[in-house]
C-alpha cells in the first residue's frame, strides 16, 4: 500500500513545499532445495524431510516512507532537505542446513538529504548545477559470510552489520557552445561499519570507492537540417581504489580505474523514420573486478568477478506512424 502527497505552504512562506509518502509492504517466501551428495538420501540433514528435502518459507512485512522540504528559493533556484526510510526483504539459504544460518532478516537505511538546484550563466552561457549532501543510516545490513557446515565452507547471507554513510555529490553541466554541451560529476563517500555479529568478516567495506569523478562532452554536428540530426559524445568516469570483498584477501582491492564510453548517433537519416547509432563500452578495454568469492581465510582460494571488455556495436531504430 503506497500513498503520498504534496502540500503547498506558499501562504505561510513563499515557495515552500511539504511532500509525506507512506507505503507498507508484505513479502512471503519460500524456498525448498534438495542435496543428495551419494546419490540417494542416505542420511537426511537436519531439518529435512525423509527425501532430503529442505523447506523454508516465512513472511516479511515493514512500514517505509518519505518526507521533504522543498523551496524554491528563486527562478533559478531549489534547495531541498528530504528524508526517507528504505526497505530490503529478508530470505533464505537455500544450501545452508543449520538452523542458524537458514534465515536472514530484511535490511533497514534511513537517510537525510540536503541539496540545491541552480540554473545559472557563466559568460552568458547556461549552466546547471546539482549540489547534495546525505547521511545514511543502515541495520541489519545483508552482507556474504563463509561458513562451515559437516567441514564444508559455504556462502550464506546474514545480518551481519550496522553502518552509516556521509557523502557528497556535485555536479554540472555546461551548454558551452550552440552545439556543445559539456559535464562533470564529483562524490565523496565515507563509510563505516558501526556494529557486527560475533565472528563477522568485515575488514573492509566491499564496492563503496571513496571517490568517484566524471566528465562527458556532447557535440552536435553542424549539417544541413535535410540530412538528419548527427552528434557524437563521449564519457569517462574514474573510481577510487575499492574493497570487493570484505574478507581478508590479496585480491581484496581493486586499484583505482577509469572507463571510457564513445558514441555517435544520426537521428532521421535524410528525412526518413531511421535513426542509427555506433557505441563502444570500455574503449580502452580496462581489466577489472567487479566481485569476489572470497574462501582465502578458511581455504586458501578466491574467484573473482570481472567486468565486461570492450565491447561496441550498431543500433538501428525504426519509427512508425506520426511521431511528433
Amino acid at each position: 500500500m503506497y500513498a503520498q502527497g504534496t502540500y503547498d505552504l506558499d501562504p505561510w512562506i513563499s515557495g515552500l513545499k511539504f511532500t509525506a509518502g507512506a507505503r507498507y509492504t508484505w513479502d512471503d517466501r519460500f524456498a525448498q532445495s534438495r542435496s543428495l551428495p551419494l546419490g540417494a538420501c542416505a542420511a537426511p540433514p537436519p531439518g529435512a524431510d525423509a527425501q532430503c528435502t529442505l523447506t523454508s518459507s516465512g513472511s516479511f512485512k515493514a512500514p517505509t516512507w518519505t518526507v521533504g522540504l522543498d523551496y524554491q528559493a528563486t527562478l533559478d533556484t531549489l534547495v531541498y532537505l528530504t528524508s526517507r526510510r528504505g526497505y530490503r526483504t529478508g530470505g533464505f539459504n537455500a544450501s545452508a542446513q543449520l538452523p542458524q544460518n537458514k534465515k536472514f532478516d530484511p535490511e533497514y537505511v534511513t537517510d537525510v538529504e540536503l541539496g540545491v538546484k541552480h540554473d545559472g550563466e557563466i559568460a552568458g552561457r547556461g549552466i546547471r548545477t546539482n549540489v547534495a549532501v546525505f547521511h545514511d543510516k543502515y541495520k541489519n545490513i545483508q552482507t556474504n559470510q563463509t561458513v562451515t557446515e559437516d567441514v564444508i565452507p559455504i556462502t550464506v547471507v546474514k545480518n551481519a552489520a550496522a553502518a552509516r554513510i556521509v557523502g557528497a555529490e556535485v555536479e554540472a553541466t555546461l551548454e558551452a557552445t550552440e552545439n556543445l554541451r559539456l559535464g562533470a560529476m564529483f562524490s565523496w563517500i565515507d563509510f563505516k561499519y558501526t556494529s557486527s555479529i560475533t565472528g563477522a568478516d568485515l575488514f573492509h567495506q566491499p564496492n563503496v570507492p571513496k571517490y568517484k569523478y566524471g566528465v562527458n562532452a556532447r557535440y552536435r554536428l553542424p549539417v544541413a537540417s535535410a540530412l538528419g540530426g548527427m552528434n557524437v559524445s563521449a564519457n569517462w568516469s574514474w573510481q577510487d581504489d575499492v574493497f570487493i570483498t570484505t574478507a581478508v584477501d590479496p585480491l581484496a582491492v581493486q586499484r583505482a580505474y577509469g572507463l571510457l564510453t564513445l558514441g555517435a548517433n544520426w537521428d532521421r537519416i535524410a528525412g526518413s523514420p531511421v535513426d542509427a547509432s555506433l557505441f563502444m563500452t570500455n574503449a580502452t578495454d580496462k581489466t577489472y573486478a567487479t566481485g569476489s568469492f572470497s574462501l582465502y581465510d578458511c581455504c586458501g582460494f578466491s574467484g573473482l568477478t570481472y567486468g565486461e571488455p570492450r565491447m561496441y556495436g550498431v543500433r538501428v531504430r525504426y519509427r512508425f506512424g506520426q511521431d511528433e
